[in-house]
């Protein structure tokens, strides 16, 4: 990931929950850090916005997945299927099926993980995700799929 990586994510909670005293500065200087990243992806969104299909903007266009949880993923052929819990989010999805997908990257097993953040990026005739998950472990992941189109059920 470019913008929300897992770096990114850790600078963003120690401003939660630890009292920085005196130093007030630095954590202003980490606020302006993290609205940077957020600030500089919408901008690339924006600028990649015409060019992807409406499916996908109406699902990852700002952040709605965020906070929703997986309770079940698999591949039915080469569509790759995420079941999704959405009550703690801004969408109302139940099941994302990612079109001919491939894997890129997978660093833990996502079941029963919150879904934290997403960047989309186009690749020639196709697209990317990347996302950024807590697992029930209480780890940082992330996973990146290549993909043709997506259907989403509610």
């Amino acid at each position: 990931m470019k913008y929300f990586t897992k770096q990114w994510y850790k600078n963003c909670q120690k401003g939660t929950g630890i009292h920085f005293g005196k130093n007030k500065r630095a954590l202003e200087e980490l606020e302006n850090q993290n609205q940077k990243a957020i600030n500089d992806y919408c901008k690339y969104y924006k600028e990649i916005e015409p060019y992807l299909p409406d499916c996908i903007n109406s699902i990852f266009k700002d952040n709605k997945m965020h906070d929703c949880k997986i309770v079940n993923s698999g591949f039915v052929g080469k569509d790759f299927f995420m079941e999704i819990d959405s009550r703690n989010s801004c969408c109302s999805l139940k099941r994302l099926t990612f079109v001919n997908a491939e894997i890129l990257t997978r660093d833990f097993d996502f079941s029963d993980a919150c879904w934290l953040y997403d960047e989309i990026l186009l690749r020639k005739n196709k697209y990317e995700i990347q996302m950024l998950f807590w697992s029930k472990r209480h780890e940082l992941g992330e996973v990146e799929i290549v993909f043709e189109s997506i259907i989403a059920k509610q």
